[in-house]
């Protein structure tokens, strides 16, 4: 069930945060999460993560190519 809400009405980015913190809410019920401040998080995750398009490997493969690694047993 999503809230009809018209796109004049969502003047700053903290407006729309609410919003869609409110209709996720409705829509999952059951979940938590989904607060205002989450969802803001959410989006600068994926504003700092999204444009990258960098994959590292983990450390430890960077390591190994470079030294030996005694691997545990």
């Amino acid at each position: 069930m999503k809230s009809e809400t018209p796109v004049q009405t969502l003047r700053l980015p903290s407006d729309y945060a609410v919003w869609l913190a409110a209709d996720l809410q409705a829509e999952f019920p059951g979940m938590a999460g989904f607060s205002p401040l989450n969802v803001w998080r959410m989006r600068a995750f994926y504003e700092a993560y999204a444009g990258d398009g960098q994959i590292l490997s983990q450390a430890v493969t960077e390591l190994a190519s470079a030294t030996e690694v005694a691997q545990p047993v």
